[in-house]
């Protein structure tokens, strides 16, 4: 998915496509594509994924608050199973990065 929006968010990748499979992306569009993908393990009536996608598309209608979509998808995607980097790297490899 291109992204669609000019929206800046710190780096993310998300790892949606089994070991090692990460998607990284870099704008507030890139996370909305990537909870709206296939590949999410969506759950109908799950608040933490409602509260991202609502944070995301928020994001894009007022062109803000980035840092705010990107704390709701990391937390959605804690609560889904999904690795997220660099937020859940060990410590020692974070300072790396």
């Amino acid at each position: 998915m291109a992204d669609l929006s000019p929206v800046p968010i710190k780096e993310i990748s998300a790892r949606i496509h089994g070991p090692g499979g990460y998607r990284t992306v870099h704008t507030v569009a890139g996370l909305a594509g990537i909870l709206m993908s296939d590949s999410w393990p969506k759950k109908a009536g799950d608040p933490m994924f409602q509260r991202a996608l609502s944070a995301c598309l928020s994001a894009l209608e007022v062109q803000a608050d980035g840092d705010r979509a990107r704390r709701a998808f990391v937390n959605a995607a804690r609560k889904a199973g999904i690795s997220v980097l660099p937020d859940d790297a060990p410590q020692d490899n974070a300072a790396r990065h």
